[in-house]
């Protein structure tokens, strides 16, 4: 299936995606089915070549490996999220919560999330206690040396192709299916209380 631009790098089976995220909210969403991850926060590591008066601003070039310019994620916060049937890929570390940054000042917070046993599963483990409080410094797992980043790197494929295997599943889409939308009734009166246009 051919993919194109950094929309083809978010990891299959995941729900939301925060990639070099500062200062989101996610809050009050419901996840239901996703394979690999719920919510998953990682470092965005931009691999396009900048234009000349580009100089990597507000991210690091220092970054170990790609010659990329690397954007840590900090801040986010998410809170009060419900899970159903999430990280049946069945790979480490899949599950309703994953944080893969480094330490900053503020941190990443979760809290208030839970599934159908009032828990959640996450990465790193008990996420909802450790990284309760927003505005602390907080890491997440290593984005270089963790079981997590070893799975987003198999689930995005950013540095090479990922062999189906035990333990590293990621179930890949080979085409495109646009199903077609069920009939659906039209409004009753839709030009009631709108003013005077071509359409009424």
């Amino acid at each position: 299936m051919p993919r194109a631009g950094s929309a083809a790098l978010g990891p299959v089976g995941t729900g939301i995606v925060l990639a070099g995220g500062r200062n989101d909210t996610v809050i009050g969403n419901r996840f239901k089915n996703q394979g690999a991850w719920g919510v998953l926060i990682v470092p965005f590591p931009d691999l396009d070549t900048p234009p000349p008066i580009a100089h990597c601003e507000g991210g690091r070039l220092d970054f170990p490996i790609m010659r990329a310019c690397w954007y840590d994620t900090f801040g986010q916060e998410v809170a009060g999220n419900r899970f159903t049937n999430v990280g049946f890929f069945g790979n480490i570390s899949n599950g309703d919560l994953a944080d893969l940054s480094y330490s900053h000042d503020p941190g990443n917070c979760w809290h208030g999330n839970r599934d159908a046993s009032h828990k959640v599963s996450s990465a790193p483990d008990g996420i909802q206690q450790s990284h309760r409080k927003c505005g602390g410094e907080q890491a997440g797992e290593d984005p270089l040396n963790s079981d997590l980043s070893t799975q987003v790197l198999c689930a995005t494929e950013i540095l090479a192709r990922c062999i189906d295997q035990p333990g590293q599943h990621y179930p890949r889409t080979t085409q495109v299916q646009l199903k077609p939308l069920p009939p659906q009734r039209t409004m009753p009166h839709p030009c009631k209380g709108v003013p005077s246009n071509p359409w009424c």
